[in-house]
């Protein structure tokens, strides 16, 4: 999906932005994001089908429907290849959008006054109050980390 106008003058529009809010209210609604008691599996799938949609893949509701790792890799592997590439415009990772998924869930819930433990839903709390968990997973395999990184045992000085 390529944007043919800027977030800023989309969204400065009120047309455009009553649109989009009234677009995501109906589909949090049909992906139970309104949902009180939803279960962590059902958010994090309708989460990936959002997000699928939102990104610009047409066959969500298919039996054969990508997951959105596998998404992710093909967008990847076609904008690999142009002169300029921005790493920020792939859709995220299922683990990363997981979490982003329970973050919106637990929002939504919040202001339907369904107050819900925000630790459950994506959150961490430190001294200065929640702060959101990204990923549950590491950056990349250890393996790979292992190939690009010196192999420094203590006191790395290539770094």
């Amino acid at each position: 999906m390529i944007p043919t106008v800027s977030q800023n003058k989309f969204l400065g529009n009120d047309a455009n932005k009553d649109r989009l809010i009234r677009m995501l209210k109906t589909k949090f609604e049909a992906e139970n994001f309104m949902v009180k008691q939803a279960t962590e599996e059902i958010i994090a799938e309708a989460g990936d089908r959002f997000l699928l949609e939102l990104y610009g893949y047409s066959d969500v509701k298919s039996k054969k429907s990508l997951s959105l790792n596998d998404y992710r890799y093909k967008c990847f592997t076609k904008s690999a290849y142009k002169s300029t590439f921005n790493i920020a415009s792939l859709p995220p990772t299922e683990a990363t959008a997981r979490q982003h998924s329970f973050r919106t869930y637990h929002q939504v819930q919040q202001w339907y006054g369904n107050e819900q433990n925000a630790e459950q839903w994506g959150w961490n709390r430190n001294t200065n109050g929640l702060i959101p968990v990204t990923t549950l997973e590491h950056p990349a395999p250890e393996t790979l980390l292992q190939l690009i990184s010196c192999k420094c045992k203590k006191g790395c000085q290539k770094a």
